[in-house]
């Protein structure tokens, strides 16, 4: 037989073309889901906290202890009157996080604030405001919440500075952290959760009761959010939580420069 002759380059030039076709294809489509806010980590967060609260105020994970200011502890959670809510040190990086309160607020008019950032040096932070989900001065949520009803609040910070809250799993409101409000800068990272700032004179807080409290080392995805439902879903160690490929929440209200209103300065 005769010998072939065959000639490759043919073939070798398709083959690279089509090679870069495909990497082009991802590069474009990474690209496309980002400009969409869509997450394509695969690296889910980890839940590094759990206090449940159930006559204890210990870390069931092995962390550092909630710290009582006043309240009182028993099986189905902490009770607490104004100002007499927890703090926690030395429980986070500051400024990537996810916290999962599962409570509830005898008072809901006015501003109630929830999640202190500063050590209560700043009047910025997640509030209450008039049954509504609000980070101060920032932007507020729409769903409406009333006295005593109990609800899980999942509150999110990612590296990039982007800040998220719902409420049972609903988005209440997204917004870019370019000031740094949302990041726990002062010594330890201290949290405070319930007691409001000494800016103002502590007028802002509200009785109520807590029956969990989580934290996670990053931001989880509006999916995985979604999974942890509501307040009566059980969560925590043990519970599955899917890995983050998801559309991020839609931006809700205005920013601070656009919130031109003045918090009212005395308690109820």
């Amino acid at each position: 037989m005769p010998p072939y002759n065959l000639d490759l380059s043919n073939f070798v030039k398709t083959s690279i073309t089509s090679h870069r076709t495909a990497v082009g294809l991802f590069a474009a489509t990474v690209t496309s889901l980002s400009l969409l806010g869509i997450s394509t980590s695969a690296q889910a967060a980890s839940l590094t906290h759990q206090y449940n609260l159930n006559n204890t105020l210990t870390d069931s994970l092995g962390g550092s202890s909630l710290v009582s200011n006043g309240g009182a502890l028993s099986a189905s959670g902490y009770s607490f009157a104004p100002n007499q809510g927890l703090s926690l040190s030395n429980a986070t990086t500051g400024s990537q996080y996810s916290i999962v309160l599962d409570y509830s607020f005898a008072n809901t008019s006015g501003y109630r604030k929830i999640i202190d950032f500063k050590n209560l040096t700043s009047d910025a932070g997640l509030y209450n405001l008039s049954t509504n989900l609000d980070f101060f001065p920032a932007v507020t949520g729409s769903t409406t919440v009333g006295d005593n009803v109990p609800m899980r609040l999942v509150l999110t910070r990612n590296v990039d500075g982007t800040t998220t809250g719902y409420f049972d799993g609903i988005l209440q409101f997204s917004f870019n952290d370019s000031t740094s409000e949302a990041t726990f800068s002062a010594a330890n990272n201290i949290i405070n959760f319930f007691i409001d700032d000494n800016a103002i004179g502590q007028g802002e807080a509200s009785a109520g009761s807590v029956s969990k409290i989580l934290l996670y080392d990053d931001a989880l995805s509006a999916t995985e959010v979604g999974s942890l439902g509501n307040v009566n879903t059980p969560i925590g160690s043990g519970t599955a939580v899917p890995e983050p490929f998801t559309v991020i929440g839609t931006l809700v209200g205005g920013t601070a420069a656009l919130r031109m209103r003045k918090k009212l300065k005395s308690a109820t």
